[in-house]
C-alpha cells in the first residue's frame, strides 16, 4: 500500500489544485459590480443615507422642505384669547393628577 509520506504528498497535490482552481475563480470574477441594497436593507441600516441624508454627507439645502413648514418659535400666547384658544386645542385629561399607590390591586387602580 502506500506509506504515510505518499498519502500527505496526494493530499498536499490535491489541496494545491484546490487552491488554483480557486484563485484562477476569483480572478475572472467581476469585482467592481456594485450591489444596491433594497429598501428594507436601507432603513434597517440607521447609518445609511435614509436618514438625513444630505446632513450626512455635509451638503445643507438652502430651500425649505416641501408640504407642512414647521415655525421655528415656539408658540407663545400674546392675548388672552390666544391663551384660552391654547388651553382649549389640548385634551382635558391632560391636565388631571393622577397619584397611584403601590398596592397589591395597582395595574386595577390606576388609570392609564
Amino acid at each position: 500500500m502506500f506509506g504515510p509520506a505518499q498519502v500527505f504528498a496526494s493530499i498536499q497535490k490535491r489541496r494545491i489544485k484546490a487552491v488554483r482552481q480557486l484563485t484562477h475563480a476569483r480572478t475572472k470574477t467581476d469585482t467592481t459590480r456594485i450591489v444596491k441594497k433594497t429598501i428594507v436593507q436601507k432603513y434597517g441600516d440607521f447609518g445609511s443615507s435614509v436618514y438625513a441624508p444630505l446632513q450626512r454627507e455635509g451638503r445643507f439645502p438652502e430651500t425649505k422642505p416641501a408640504g407642512k413648514e414647521i415655525d421655528p418659535e415656539p408658540f407663545v400666547p400674546r392675548t388672552l384669547n390666544s391663551l384660552y384658544e391654547l388651553e382649549n386645542s389640548v385634551p382635558v385629561r391632560r391636565f388631571e393628577l393622577f397619584v397611584c399607590v403601590s398596592t397589591k390591586q395597582w395595574p386595577q387602580q390606576c388609570p392609564n
